[in-house]
This record gives structure tokens, sequence and C-alpha cells, in this order.
């Protein structure tokens, strides 16, 4: 067992006798601190073999199912079908082309909160010669594909991965050839569960593979793969055609045009006693509590608006199930590195940027008077401009938008008054066209909440009306207190 689950391996395998018994003797050697077995069962599908893996697996320790119609996905179902109750599933390929050893990361993943984890390829070391320039532009074309339907960033369609077992069958899984992976992670941000990629490393397998080995092999792959995107989509559409109406009319707090940007949320959980501390030390750590959780509804609200792609950060990885539930709409979560905020600003960049998006919005949860205009004029300004921010009154930024990475941030005074000036002097001498959009201002004290709650007197965003309405019970409890101090002087 791993941290109180239990786990099965599931190895889909087709003539790979000489690599079989590696695969599985690894993945017996994985052991708890305990020194006991991480991996409980092994089921390997033999599909349709026709040298010695069924023998060398089955003296190797695993249990054993076959199935004659030939299919990598009919391989995997047949040898779900044979496992006994577990937690989690794992697969694994049988060609000893992965490092068994990054199964934990895997298995951390679920364990933290993740409901699938994929090992992605792409973001770890690939030796030469382990992926075919078929495999790379296949997996890249993929993840394209899957980023524009979905508005969801993958790197990769690896096989190394595992899931949640009660996740796996609401997937309901039913390609039965090369369409199975792409499958479980699509039907996976359909369904909102939650997705994180690990890092893997990939090696040179032992034999010829039968897919990228060959040409038809590649072939068939490619259009099972594209075919299943396809279906999916199509799938869903229909749905969606099914089971929406349309009703247009003219609304100022939704975009009226489209926005390529992805939106890039910093969040922080609201607990008591922690964060907002000038506010706490006036409004008291309750109230502080109250309008820390209001003010991260309304960038909540603004996430639920946007028309593009959005990514959630968090600086702690026990609130990664808490980021999944925040969004009515698919979305990413990506833990923060440590370091000051520049340090994490500059590690998010460059890790939404390798998987693909090109325009990146920034913001916190403590602005709530940003509008659709704001956004509007940065999106537009994104398309001829490298660097778009939008002012503090201050001396901060409300929003960090770029489309060029950013220099280096670490040394900039944040939670300062001189940040914008010196973040604008960074982006000029790093040579980015910069320009600056109508000014905001953001929360951090009392005086903040009273100019707040004049300018959200006639919004009607709902979340911005529960803050407003949160604000106007704190001033009147604040004039019931002042009204009683005057009256016992």
């Amino acid at each position: 067992m791993f941290k109180q689950q239990r786990v099965s391996v599931v190895i889909p395998a087709l003539n790979e006798e000489q690599s079989i018994t590696h695969v599985i003797h690894d993945l017996w050697k994985l052991k708890n601190a305990d020194g006991q077995n991480i991996i409980d069962e092994i089921v390997v599908c033999d599909n349709g073999s026709t040298d010695k893996t069924a023998h060398v697996a089955f003296k190797a320790g695993a249990k054993l199912v076959f199935q004659k119609q030939r299919g990598y996905g009919k391989a995997c179902q047949s040898a779900i079908a044979g496992l006994d109750p577990c937690d989690i599933v794992l697969f694994v390929d049988a060609d000893d082309s992965c490092f068994i050893p990054q199964a934990i990361a895997l298995l951390d993943a679920i364990v933290d909160g993740a409901d699938l984890s994929i090992g992605s390829r792409t973001l770890g070391e690939i030796e030469e010669g382990a992926l075919t320039p078929v495999q790379l532009f296949g997996n890249w074309l993929s993840a394209i594909l899957i980023r524009l339907l979905w508005k969801h960033p993958i790197s990769d369609l690896g096989p190394f991965r595992a899931i949640k077992s009660c996740v796996l069958t609401q997937l309901d899984m039913k390609d039965e050839r090369y369409g199975w992976t792409v499958e479980m992670q699509v039907k996976a941000i359909q369904h909102k569960f939650v997705t994180i990629e690990c890092a893997v490393d990939s090696k040179v397998r032992i034999g010829t593979s039968k897919i990228s080995g060959t040409l038809k092999g590649a072939i068939g792959a490619g259009f099972g793969i594209l075919g299943m995107i396809t279906k999916l989509r199509v799938q869903q559409a229909s749905y969606l055609a099914a089971h929406t109406t349309t009703v247009k009319t003219k609304d100022d707090t939704r975009f009226q045009t489209a926005c390529q940007a992805t939106l890039v949320i910093f969040c922080k959980r609201p607990l008591i006693y922690q964060g907002k501390q000038r506010l706490a030390a006036t409004i008291g750590a309750k109230s502080a509590f109250s309008i820390a959780q209001a003010l991260l509804d309304c960038a909540l609200e603004d996430a639920n608006a946007w028309p593009g792609q959005v990514v959630l950060t968090i600086s702690n990885k026990e609130d990664v199930v808490w980021a999944s539930s925040l969004l009515d709409r698919p979305h990413s979560v990506i833990v923060q590195n440590s370091g000051n905020l520049g340090l994490r600003i500059n590690s998010i960049d460059k890790q939404l940027r390798a998987l693909g998006h090109d325009r990146l919005v920034f913001i916190g949860t403590d602005a709530p008077m940003l509008t659709v205009k704001h956004y509007q004029q940065t999106c537009q300004a994104l398309t001829i401009h490298d660097v778009v921010l939008s002012n503090a009154e201050d001396g901060g930024v409300v929003i960090m938008a770029n489309c060029q990475p950013w220099p280096d941030l670490e040394a900039l005074p944040w939670s300062t008054e001189y940040l914008g000036k010196t973040l604008k002097e960074a982006c000029v001498q790093d040579n980015l066209d910069l320009v600056c959009i109508s000014s905001g201002y953001d929360i951090d004290v009392e005086q903040d909440l009273l100019k707040l709650q004049r300018d959200l007197y006639n919004d009607p965003r709902s979340a911005r009306q529960n803050l407003y309405q949160q604000i106007n019970m704190f001033t009147e409890k604040h004039l019931e207190i002042e009204y009683a101090q005057v009256i016992n002087k």
C-alpha cells in the first residue's frame, strides 16, 4: 500500500518478453519507509503475444489475463476487469521505456488530491532516440488541439499515469485501440476532475515498438488519437446544443469580444488570523477574513466570465483540491515555487509559456474594482505591445500582462510604493514595448474599503454586490460603535 491507499498496476503487453520482466521487478522493488511493498497487485494483459511474454510475466509475479483482440485500449480494459478492489490504478507500458521509481511522484499527486496524474515526458528528460519524430509531433499536435478545444493546458499523452479507481469507473472508457490515453485525459477535463502533470524521464525502449516502430502503426495511432479528439468534441457540442439556450442581451459586465490571453490568478486560501493584516489591525481578524473571502469571490467571478483559459496559482500544495473546486469551468491549478513574488511570477510565466500560453494576464485577488473594460483594454493592448500594466493608486500594479517573458523580477521592491515605477524601468531596460491602461487600486487598509463601497454601489455583478453588502454591514456596525463611544463620553 502507498500511504493507506491500495495500488494496482495495469500493464498491456504484446510480444514484450525481453522487457516486461525488468518492468515487473522494478515495480516490486518500490517500497515504503517501513520496507513494505507499495504495489499491491500487478495485472498484465497479454494481447495475443506469439513469444513468451505471458510466461515471463507470470514468473515475475504478475497476475495474467488474456485478450486475443488486438488493441492498446482493449488490453487495458481487460486488465482493469481483472483487478482486485483498489484505490489507485497505475498504468505502465511493458517496454521498459520509463523509470519506474518516478511512479512515486504520480502516486503522491493522487494522495495529495489529484484525480488523474499524467507522467509528462515533455517536462522531463528524453534520452536520444526514446521518442521518434512522429511521436513528438503527434504529442505536440494533440496537446495543441486539446488546449484549443477545451482550454486546458497539457504537454503530453504519456501512458505512464495514475488515476483514482473511482474516477476511472466514472470516465466510462470506451476506446479499444490507440485513442485510450487521450480519451482518459479529455474525459477527465470534461468531468472537471483534477488533472496534474508530473515530469518523468524516458529512455530507449527494449525491442521494437508496435506503434511508432512501423509506418502502419504510426499512421494508425495518429488517426486513432485525432479521431478520438474529434469524436469527443462532436459529442460535447451535440450535448451542449441540446441542453442550452442562448439569449442575446446587452450586458456590459460580459466580454463582447474574444480574448486569446490566459488569465493567471495568484490566490491564497483565506484563513482567519492570516493575511490582510493591515486591514485586520483596524477592523478585526474575523471581519478581515470575511472581506478576504469576498475579495476572492470577486476574482473568481471574473475568472468564470473570462473567455480564454484560466490558471489559478497557489502557494500551498495542500490546497490543490480546494483550488480545483473553485470555478464552474475548466481551469488549471499550479503550485508556486518558493521565493518572493517576483521569483514566483517568473517561474509561473516560464511554466505556462512552455505549455504554449503566449499571452498572460496576471492579477491578484484584492482588486475588485477591476471591470470588463480593464480586461478588454488589456487584451487589446497585448496584440500590439509586449507588456501591459494597470497602475495602482498606491504605487503598485493591479494588472500585469505580457506576451514576452518577464525580465528578472526578484529584485523589485514588492509591496512598496515604488513597485510600479521599478517594474516599468525593468521592462524598458529589457527592451520590452510597454503601455499602461486605466489605473485602479487594491484593498489593503480600511480607507480602501470606504472608497470601494462608493465604487460598487451600481455594480451589477453578484460577487461585487455581496462584497458591497458586507462593507455596508461593517460600516453600519462601525458607526454604532462610534455612536456608543460618543454617548459614553
